[in-house]
């Protein structure tokens, strides 16, 4: 087949992430509007004080389920265990099997699959961060710890000072840091890790990619693995994305809550993405997802389900501020015009746009005017944001499996807490049966980086 036809499929799906750590259970629990919100930890304020008070958490995951062994868990960052576990369901669900090849470091490899056509391309906004963060308190704090410990014994066993042995005492608990400096940072924090950790353990040798847009991060991830097949450089491909972003000092989510971008409010509303009454996202502690891409005529003859079709792709850059979305919308119109020339889509062809849709003030604002003028009424549009908060690097890929989801059973979920729209646009408000075939899924992200996935039923 030439290079000029080949269509790319989606055969396989993962997901771990704060509503399942399954895709059964994830698109139950979008369509049942569940969200996951509790209170960041007490011990956080006792390093800063903070506007916003609520994440949305991660479930227990049991990563011996995920191809991934104990000893894994202490050599790899939670966002490369993750994308791992987001892999291994994916492979599962594309029903590609796998057999051992090395029991000893934990590896498969994957049975049927021309493994040198086969490529890796996973996104993520930060890498290892969490491990980084861990490593650095160890590093800085570990010696004046053991030397507060000296001065409380010395204290204690001379019988002076009572009250300066228990404020040390009290300070010493608050310096929080892991039992070790671990010796495997260096490999932990890179953020191709969990790329490269998943070609290692799959055996798989085309290429393995990590891109870095931030909040686009796995929609380019997905777009450039659609990318690579369309043109012949891949057969297959493992995309996707990946972040985990809590650390013991909420130095991350200090980041952006100092910068005005997280949700306040309600713990059952704080997330209104194009309501008027909006204020920031809900901070996700983490999330992955994984999709097999596949060459059409690759997945047929291997008997695969196909469960979609990527049509098109297209990014942009703002080339205006490293931290907003420039105002006039034109290079994200830019570049809906070209995903749509590349889909052979008009715009009244578009059924159901799964929007970037943080909730915060500006982004919102743009995206929503963007989506009048191109589209109108027309297509039906949610936030998958609304329910599940804000994952970053992780949210593009998370998105793509909405939509493909939302095509399969011409059903999707609501755009949670949205009560007074800042404009009169077609937003998803109960499930129901709806007629989609084509959709959208768009990703913007700091630095201006524009993405948008054109996907379609098969």
């Amino acid at each position: 087949m030439s290079k000029e036809k080949r269509r790319v499929v989606v055969t396989g799906m993962g997901v771990i992430c704060s509503l399942g750590t399954e895709i059964k259970d994830f698109w139950a629990n979008c369509l049942r509007n569940h969200t996951k919100v509790e209170q960041i930890p007490k011990h956080w304020f006792d390093y800063a004080d903070f506007s916003s008070t609520m994440l949305s958490p991660l479930p227990n995951i049991h990563f011996s389920e995920y191809d991934i062994s104990q000893t894994e868990t202490a050599r790899l960052d939670l966002s490369t265990q993750m994308a791992i576990a987001a892999t291994s369901q994916a492979l599962k669900n594309a029903k590609i099997e796998k057999e051992v090849r090395s029991v000893r470091h934990h590896t498969y490899i994957l049975k049927n699959i021309d493994l040198v056509r086969m490529g890796v391309l996973f996104g993520t906004g930060t890498g290892g961060v969490s491990t980084l963060l861990s490593g650095h308190a160890y590093q800085a704090v570990s010696n004046h710890k053991k030397r507060i410990n000296e001065i409380i014994k010395d204290a204690v066993n001379k019988d002076t000072d009572q009250l300066v042995a228990d404020e040390l005492a009290s300070i010493n608990r608050k310096m929080r840091i892991a039992n070790r400096f671990n010796p495997f940072i260096v490999s932990m924090i890179m953020p191709n890790a969990c790329s490269n950790n998943i070609s290692i353990k799959y055996g798989v040798m085309g290429m393995s990619n990590t891109l870095c847009s931030a909040c686009a991060s796995s929609t380019v991830a997905i777009g450039h693995a659609y990318q690579a097949i369309k043109t012949g450089v891949l057969d297959i491909a493992i995309t996707g994305g990946t972040e985990y972003l809590r650390d013991d000092y909420g130095a991350i989510f200090k980041g952006f809550d100092i910068i005005g971008a997280l949700a306040c409010g309600d713990k059952h509303s704080v997330c209104g993405p194009f309501d008027k009454k909006r204020n920031g996202f809900l901070f996700s502690e983490g999330a992955s997802a994984a999709l097999i891409l596949e060459d059409l005529e690759h997945a047929q003859n291997r008997g695969a389900e196909i469960l979609g079709e990527i049509v098109g792709f297209a990014e942009t850059c703002d080339a205006s501020s490293i931290m907003a979305v420039d105002k006039s919308g034109a290079q994200i119109k830019r570049m809906i015009k070209n995903v749509l020339e590349e889909a052979r889509a008009m715009p009244q062809d578009i059924d159901y746009i799964n929007t970037h849709g943080t909730g915060t003030i500006v982004n919102d604002e743009v995206e929503a005017q963007v989506i009048q003028d191109v589209f109108g009424r027309t297509p039906l549009l949610n936030s998958t944001k609304s329910i599940l908060g804000h994952t970053i690097g992780a949210s593009g890929a998370i998105e793509a499996i909405v939509a493909l989801l939302s095509i399969k059973e011409n059903k999707t979920h609501i755009c949670n807490n949205l009560k007074e729209p800042i404009l009169d646009l077609n937003f998803v408000t109960a499930v129901k049966k709806h007629e989609i075939n084509t959709a959208l899924s768009q990703s913007f992200a700091f630095g201006g980086q524009n993405a948008v996935l054109a996907i379609k039923g098969f």
